[in-house]
């Protein structure tokens, strides 16, 4: 089976500290994504973990952090 990836930019009119907290805090990730847990330490060579369901399938991702910073805020 062959492998691919698709890539897609968008434009979010928020602070980027705003954008890192809701793909990286449990309690921000739920509103948007499937997904009950996310867990990760935010270091470079670390893993994030995803833990969710989708139409009532478990799922449990991890995937590697490659950056991880939190914005600071410009105000």
């Amino acid at each position: 089976m062959d492998s691919f990836t698709i890539r897609k930019s968008i434009f979010i009119e928020a602070r980027p500290e705003t954008i890192f907290d809701a793909l990286t805090r449990s309690d921000e990730i739920v509103k948007y994504f499937p997904l009950k847990k996310v867990k990760s330490d935010c270091k470079a060579g670390s893993e994030i973990l995803f833990d969710g369901e989708i139409k009532g399938k478990e799922i449990h991702r991890a995937s590697p952090v490659t950056l991880c910073c939190r914005a600071k805020s410009r105000t």
